[in-house]
């Protein structure tokens, strides 16, 4: 059981008194039944909200986690000594590293308090609706569930299922990774592709930042590549914040953007070094610090990716697999819907023509010398799948791992 759903979007209209006093004596109802039943919450829509009070966009220090209704929940529910079996949140923002920034302020937290941390779940995670039902949303769906796999956080859900409501056109930018009419979205197809990735870990290094993720079972070693491609701009800004330990106020008061209007042009023309500004401030640092990420990012908005993918001492053999793409066209069922309704399809039409027969396309690869060569459009995503040998459990790293501790000493996590 989850208490509340988003009470810092206007879902809670009582005081924050009320609010725990609803809390604890619904916790009390539900454990006086079973009390292995797990209760938690709050379910925020970010992590470091609070009722009467929206966090600033951006890193979230320690002491203004403690402003959040996570932070007061701890502190409530360690003084009624009825801990809560998880701690919930959502997220609905293109930034990844937000997660961490609250797994840090959660474990810190409770060894503050001489607790132990519970389960941690992010129980609604999606794109914001200004690029769902774009290129980006399947992209960054691949990017954000691989990124919260490697955390401590125990589970996520991403919302929705469908689209809650119907439209005069069946893609409308709404939560589901299903429509209304049942077409599956680009996004469905990423979020089943990646359940294809069973078994165990396989190590993987690129010389760029990629978001790949790769696993053998029963001798089939499957890889997924994202070819991840946002705003520049958004990147170089949540490397800005992130990296630096800032928030958006800082930006703000510097006067490198104007949230007001939404004008981010003094911050990007220094990302496009079209300004220079000098290192003289922590701020200062990370913007000038974020000048490549932006590079980066600009130059994967127009072409494609080449990619060499390789398989280290298995180049004495060819391998054979298939691989299944989803990019602007390919496994694309808006791209079909749209290319029906410009043909002269209704919309009920169109959803009848594709919903018979939605499964997902592939093509057939070969390994020449252990190397494959692909080509990966802006925020496509492919899933590789080699056929090794019968048998395989692994392959053998026969390099060990170099593990470097800093800083050291550290007065943190």
């Amino acid at each position: 059981f989850e208490i509340w759903n988003e009470p810092d979007l206007g879902s809670w209209t009582g005081t924050q008194a009320e609010f725990f006093e609803l809390y604890r004596k619904t916790r009390e109802a539900i454990k006086s039944v079973d009390s292995s039943i797990p209760v938690g919450g709050p379910a925020t829509n970010h992590w470091a909200n609070n009722i009467t009070y929206l966090a600033p966009f951006g890193y979230i220090s320690q002491t203004e986690g403690e402003l959040s209704l996570i932070s007061h929940l701890i502190d409530s529910t360690h003084h009624w000594n009825a801990p809560m079996d998880f701690i919930s949140w959502h997220n609905f923002n293109l930034s990844t590293q937000t997660y961490q920034n609250a797994i840090d302020f959660i474990y810190q937290k409770y060894e503050n308090i001489g607790a132990t941390v519970p389960e941690l779940l992010v129980s609604e995670w999606n794109a914001p609706s200004a690029v769902r039902d774009t290129d980006i949303h399947y992209a960054f769906a691949a990017k954000n569930t691989l990124s919260i796999q490697k955390t401590m956080i125990n589970a996520n859900m991403i919302a929705a299922w469908q689209d809650f409501e119907s439209s005069a056109q069946e893609f409308h930018a709404d939560y589901g990774l299903l429509t209304y009419g049942a077409i599956r979205k680009p996004v469905y197809n990423v979020i089943h592709l990646i359940s294809q990735l069973k078994g165990d870990r396989v190590k993987m290094e690129s010389s760029a930042p990629l978001i790949t993720e790769s696993t053998i079972n029963n001798g089939s070693l499957d890889v997924l590549i994202t070819n991840y491609a946002p705003p520049p701009v958004v990147e170089a800004l949540n490397h800005t914040l992130f990296e630096g330990k800032h928030s958006i106020n800082a930006l703000i008061e510097a006067g490198y953007i104007d949230l007001t209007s939404g004008d981010y042009s003094k911050l990007e023309d220094i990302y496009q070094e079209k300004t220079q500004i000098p290192n003289s401030s922590e701020l200062n640092i990370a913007i000038n610090n974020s000048i490549p990420v932006y590079s980066y990012y600009d130059i994967l908005q127009s072409v494609d990716h080449s990619i060499s993918l390789t398989l280290p001492d298995y180049d004495s053999e060819e391998y054979a697999g298939e691989m299944y793409v989803v990019d602007h066209q390919t496994n694309n069922g808006q791209y079909t819907y749209d290319s029906l309704v410009t043909k002269g399809f209704s919309q009920s039409e169109a959803i009848n023509e594709i919903v018979g027969n939605q499964s997902l396309k592939s093509q057939s690869i070969s390994l020449n010398n252990g190397t494959l060569a692909l080509s990966m459009k802006p925020n496509s995503v492919a899933l590789i799948k080699i056929q090794l040998f019968p048998g395989v459990t692994a392959i053998q790293d026969t390099q060990p791992d170099q593990i470097s501790v800093y800083p050291n000493p550290s007065s943190e996590i």
